[in-house]
């Protein structure tokens, strides 16, 4: 077998008439095969499975509190590194390819943090530390070009849009003057980024960097937070908390703690009710994976662990109080229509707890559903020759326990954390 990705090349082995031989060789990968590899690995490390649909509403409560962040997103401090590598960058155009020079400067930027932040903690917030060669395949300037949109750093082109990190790359290709989709010279655009905060006197260094922020950086993006607004005009969580600062925040357990709705303002309210929708879906996460393994043991005649169904029991016992607080009007009222089989599965999930039933099994067929609409062959839960086949692959083990939704919380409270000087 080929230690291959999908995607890589695989020479054909020459035909020959003397007995096979079994040897031992190198495989070398593609510096994209790596990156794939890589991102995979994220994905799992971090438990990302959304079988029933749970993420749209971690995805809609947390952009309405905190917008233009991301679970990717590390420090607060990479919002500024970004913009200020490519204001270098026009300063001193890349005589070759714009990607190449992106990444090498990206590159810079994390042996730049290694050499300033050896401790081990204080490394996990360092985007390609562990990635091949130190470039990641989710590099800060693309996983923090929303959030400098969102939050006002990049310049609007048209009045609407944004200028995106090709437009910026386009303007920065020697030679004939770049167009946009528009017809629009690039080349007139001297800045795509509104007033930053100075470059530090070191930036073109290759010394040490970090992530504390000075007393201009603070104020900067006290500033800019202070003016984000929610689609209905409200000022959002993280204005809020970045108004009103709270000691040690990092050590609070979630954004619906008392003390975050006591200065939450016009968020004190949908807090509470996206406590609910997290506790109902960490309560619903356990519910599939249980079924999962009754399914397992009981359709298919397989020996299956009864982690899941174990853990079922305490999840409820935990979460039931906030998940009985579900109320799907008002939690539509807030982040919009959520789709249908996704409404059935919180509506029937909700009933159950209250008829103080166990047993996962009345909620099967909705749960099937859910997953079927949502991951088609890939299910697990139908009655089908492939969702048996998924089944066959399933490990109890490695499947992650259910939790609550965060609403990203553990990145937002850093990045408030670097905004206050608490890191």
């Amino acid at each position: 077998m080929h230690n291959t990705l999908p995607g890589d090349t695989i020479q054909p082995r020459a035909t020959t008439s003397k007995p096979y031989v079994a040897t031992f060789g190198w495989t070398y990968l593609s510096r994209d095969a790596l990156r794939r590899a890589e991102a995979q690995m994220a994905d799992k490390s971090q438990g990302v499975r959304d079988e029933i649909g749970f993420l749209h509403l971690h995805q809609r409560y947390a952009d309405h509190f905190f917008p233009g962040t991301s679970v990717l997103q590390t420090r607060l401090r990479y919002a500024l590194f970004v913009p200020w590598m490519y204001q270098g960058l026009r300063a001193k155009p890349p005589k070759g390819i714009v990607i190449n020079a992106v990444r090498d400067a990206e590159r810079r930027l994390v042996l730049r943090l290694l050499r300033r932040l050896p401790d081990a903690k204080e490394k996990r917030g360092i985007i390609g530390r562990d990635s091949a060669d130190y470039v990641s395949s989710q590099p800060p300037s693309m996983v923090y070009w929303s959030a400098l949109g969102a939050w006002g750093i990049l310049r609007r082109k048209d009045g609407l849009r944004h200028y995106s990190r090709a437009d910026v790359h386009r303007a920065l290709r020697p030679g004939k003057v770049s167009r946009d989709d528009d017809g629009v010279p690039l080349g007139a655009v001297i800045e795509p980024f509104n007033s930053l905060p100075p470059v530090p006197d070191d930036w073109s260094s290759d010394g040490e960097i970090g992530f504390d922020l000075n007393f201009v950086e603070r104020k900067f993006f006290r500033e800019q937070w202070k003016g984000l607004r929610c689609a209905d005009g409200t000022r959002p969580l993280l204005a809020q908390l970045a108004l009103h600062p709270l000691p040690d925040i990092m050590s609070l357990p979630a954004c619906w703690a008392e003390d975050v709705c006591e200065v939450a303002g016009d968020q004190a309210h949908p807090l509470q009710r996206a406590w609910a929708v997290a506790a109902l879906a960490g309560i619903g996460r356990g519910v599939y994976a249980a079924l999962v393994e009754q399914t397992r043991e009981q359709r298919d005649r397989q020996p299956t662990p009864t982690k899941h169904r174990d853990f079922l029991v305490a999840v409820v016992e935990e979460h039931v109080e906030g998940a009985l607080r579900f109320d799907l009007a008002a939690v539509e009222a807030d982040v919009g229509r959520l789709p249908d089989t996704l409404r059935a599965v919180l509506e029937q999930t909700a009933e159950w707890l209250r008829s103080g039933k166990r047993s996962p099994e009345p909620l099967r067929a909705v749960y099937e559903m859910a997953e079927l609409d949502r991951k088609r062959s890939r299910a697990r839960l139908p009655d089908r020759g492939f969702a048996q086949s998924r089944r066959l692959e399933w490990d109890s083990d490695d499947y992650p326990k259910a939790s609550p939704l965060h609403y990203r919380w553990d990145r937002v409270s850093q990045m408030l954390a670097d905004l206050h000087g608490q890191s």
